[in-house]
C-alpha cells in the first residue's frame, strides 16, 4: 500500500500494483469459494500474482489460472476459471450420487419407516449407557 497511506496511488496518480503469493487449500467447496475470491483479485488491475502453492481444488485453481493467464492475460484467467466451475457443476447433475427418480418418489416411504425403527436396551444395552 502506498507508504501507510492506504491508498494504492502513488504521487503521480499512477495505481502501484501490489504483488502477492497466494496459497489455496483443498477441498470442493473451498475450491469453488476461492475461485470467486480470485477472479475478485485478477478483476482488481492493483493485484499481481507472483506465485501460487495449492493443494486438491486448490491446485486445480492454480493450474486453470496459470492456463488462463498464459491465454489472455488477468481476463483470460478469469474466463477460464468460469468456465472451469461452470463445467463442474455441470458435471455434478449427472452424478451418480444424485437422486434419481424412484428415490424421489420413494424417499418420503424411507423416511416414514426408518422414523419408526427403534433400537431395543436390551439389544445392545452399551448403546444406552450413561
Amino acid at each position: 500500500m502506498g507508504q501507510g497511506t492506504g491508498n494504492w496511488e502513488s504521487n503521480g496518480g499512477r495505481t502501484i500494483q501490489k504483488a502477492v503469493n497466494l496459497a489455496l487449500q483443498g477441498g470442493g467447496s473451498h475450491g469453488a469459494f476461492a475461485w470467486g475470491v480470485l477472479d475478485r483479485l485478477l478483476e482488481d488491475g492493483r493485484i499481481t500474482i507472483d506465485g501460487i502453492s495449492a493443494t486438491s481444488a486448490g491446485a486445480m485453481n492454480a493450474v486453470t489460472l496459470a492456463y488462463g493467464w498464459v491465454i489472455g492475460g488477468p481476463d483470460g484467467a478469469r474466463r477460464s476459471l468460469a468456465e472451469f466451475w461452470h463445467r463442474i457443476g455441470k458435471a455434478g447433475n449427472f452424478s451418480w450420487l444424485q437422486p434419481n427418480w424412484f428415490d424421489r418418489i420413494h424417499a418420503r416411504r424411507r423416511f416414514h419407516f426408518l422414523s419408526r425403527v427403534r433400537y431395543d436396551r436390551s439389544d445392545n444395552p452399551d448403546i444406552f449407557a450413561v
